[in-house]
């Protein structure tokens, strides 16, 4: 469930909770910096909300510091009003994500899920015609290439 409220859904945002998080951190190294590569490395995630867009996506990939993102339906748990209302308004957030191999957490409700499913099967039919079948020359019916 998400524990910060409001939660982290920025770059800026999470480079800020990143930088508290390592400032508890003793100087000794009994959970000493990564930076360092003697242990402690804190794996900063992005909140997915109806406002995240793809330039937001793409700079959390190219920031080195985002290392996947979480969806949640709005309301679906604890803390998750900033969630996702609809799939409709994450789409090209997510197909970016997909693109740039960002990882995701998804934390879903029925009807996300059934909206997810549907938004695949279709990718799925349009890379089979694309790439895995194509028009008999002689009838012009659809074959499937071996």
């Amino acid at each position: 469930m998400p524990n910060l409220k409001p939660p982290v859904r920025s770059v800026a945002e999470a480079k800020d909770y990143f930088d508290r998080i390592m400032a508890c951190v003793d100087d000794e190294g009994s959970t000493s910096s990564s930076i360092d590569g003697n242990g402690f490395q804190p794996l900063m995630t992005l909140y997915l909300t109806d406002a995240t867009t793809r330039d937001d996506v793409i700079a959390a990939k190219s920031s080195g510091l985002i290392h996947a993102y979480k969806l949640y339906p709005a309301g679906a748990t604890t803390n998750s009003e900033f969630g996702v209302t609809s799939l409709d308004r994450i789409l090209v957030a997510l197909q970016v994500v997909h693109r740039l191999s960002v990882n995701s957490n998804l934390q879903y409700d029925e009807s996300l899920m059934l909206s997810l499913c549907v938004y695949m099967y279709v990718k799925l039919c349009m890379y089979v015609c694309m790439y895995v079948c194509m028009p008999c020359r002689r009838c012009q019916r659809w074959i499937f290439l071996c």
